[in-house]
């Protein structure tokens, strides 16, 4: 190796040490540390891009480096490019690394965009990784988004971190008159229940807009995550709060069979999409495959604002597109002009709990006519609680089971913006590793 003098690296030793780093030769980088003067030689190292030895070592999920490069001074910085070592570690997927980054980097800017216009925020939740997610909601750089998913100048308070103080000041202001206080008089029963049964509001959180292209017509579909304290509701109870924050792989493959083959089935009919979340197919049947009516439903959970949002952005003259918040385990929510009267029942990946299969086979069954009606299911080729017994317990209803692969032209990528074919296969890499399995459920 050849050595700068007074400690300096020269073109062949900051090569070096990007390599190093890179391949997870910690031994070789302390050598190279001890001839150049120290670990923060090392650290400070940058190729002709910005590229620093903590981008080499974060995007390949060295974590033995990435700590000793934070312990030698090394800053989460971004490159010419705008991506910093957190985007890096993030978009492989090398969340150990992230991790570190963000419990001990300095520099670390979560809401910092990379040259693809994601934030480390954005990145997080396409991981699907919660612990991830959780840390990157909970870092203090996060503090400055707002309410609507904008965000706050750099020294400036968000919306939330306003209301927070002029609520502290007006609890100051005003304790010792609360203090004062006779106890309130107990709610009414009445009101209390429905206040007990009232929609949860749509914690703080951050949107992306994706925009699907399917039959030559285009749906917007907004993603949600939730926001500092908040956060908590995404992370604590997977099944309920995030299946409406995301979109699932198989409701891309769902939506792209509607699009292609099921719009002589569906074109004039009533339809109801069933734990929409997102509501992607049940949009592409509204806009794409020419139903007459569509509903999409889930249950009232906080993301169940987002499944509405959805629901208006793509409204159409002439369609008839509505969203209605349906509980499988309470028939008072099901709404009386689907029961029994909806022409096509779809949905995909429903059962994630043996205990839902009989509530979800008694909706399916109730929203069909008694004789003719067609349930569209999509599922991935999993061992996941309950599926099986789904398929089973539809067939004992008396429903006529068919079945099919999806074809590899459902596992593409649909989006128009802002996701290209790389984002999306770090998105959805079930397609990479999981086959899906469309069914046709039909009443006799």
């Amino acid at each position: 190796r050849r050595r700068g003098r007074s400690g300096a690296m020269d073109a062949e030793a900051r090569t070096e040490a990007l390599l190093c780093a890179r391949y997870g030769e910690l031994d070789e980088l302390r050598e190279l540390a001890d001839a150049v003067g120290g670990a923060a030689a090392v650290a400070a190292v940058r190729d002709d891009q910005g590229g620093s030895a903590l981008h080499m070592a974060a995007a390949n999920g060295h974590e033995d480096v990435v700590s000793w490069l934070l312990e030698a001074g090394a800053r989460c910085e971004a490159n010419q490019s705008g991506s910093s070592p957190l985007h890096w570690a993030l978009m492989n997927k090398q969340f150990g690394c992230a991790t570190l980054l963000l419990k001990s980097a300095q520099g670390v800017d979560v809401l910092e965009h990379d040259g693809t216009g994601k934030t480390a925020v954005t990145q997080a939740y396409d991981s699907n990784n919660v612990d991830v997610l959780k840390l990157v909601l909970e870092h203090p750089s996060a503090a400055r988004l707002n309410k609507d998913g904008s965000v706050a100048p750099k020294g400036a308070k968000s919306d939330l971190q306003r209301e927070e103080a002029s609520d502290e000041a007006a609890d100051e202001a005003t304790g010792e008159l609360e203090a004062a206080k006779s106890p309130a008089a107990p709610a009414d029963e009445a009101e209390a229940e429905a206040e007990a049964a009232a929609q949860p509001p749509l914690p703080p959180h951050q949107a992306l807009d994706s925009v699907v292209a399917l039959n030559g017509e285009s749906v917007t579909v907004r993603e949600i995550g939730f926001l500092q304290d908040s956060a908590k509701l995404a992370v604590d109870d997977e099944d309920l709060q995030t299946t409406g924050a995301f979109l699932w792989a198989a409701a891309l493959v769902l939506s792209q069979w509607v699009a292609a083959d099921l719009r002589p089935a569906l074109a004039g009919k009533r339809v109801a999409e069933l734990g929409a979340g997102c509501g992607l197919p049940g949009l592409v049947a509204s806009v794409c495959a020419g139903a007459e009516t569509v509903t999409v439903t889930d249950l009232a959970s906080p993301t169940f604002s987002n499944t509405e949002h959805n629901v208006q952005v793509n409204q159409r003259e002439g369609r008839s597109l509505s969203v209605a918040a349906l509980d499988w385990c309470d028939k008072s929510t099901w709404p009386a002009d689907l029961v029994g009267k909806t022409d096509v029942v779809i949905g995909s990946d429903l059962v994630y709990d043996l205990e839902l299969v009989g509530p979800l086979v008694d909706v399916v069954t109730s929203l069909l006519p008694a004789s003719g009606g067609t349930f569209y299911y999509v599922s991935a080729d999993t061992d996941r609680a309950g599926c099986k017994e789904f398929l089973a317990a539809l067939e004992a209803a008396g429903l006529v089971r068919e079945s099919q692969s999806a074809p590899e032209g459902f596992l593409v990528n649909p989006f128009s913006e802002p996701r290209n074919d790389e984002s999306f296969a770090a998105r959805f890499p079930e397609f990479a590793s999981t086959s899906f399995t469309m069914y046709t459920f039909t009443k006799a």
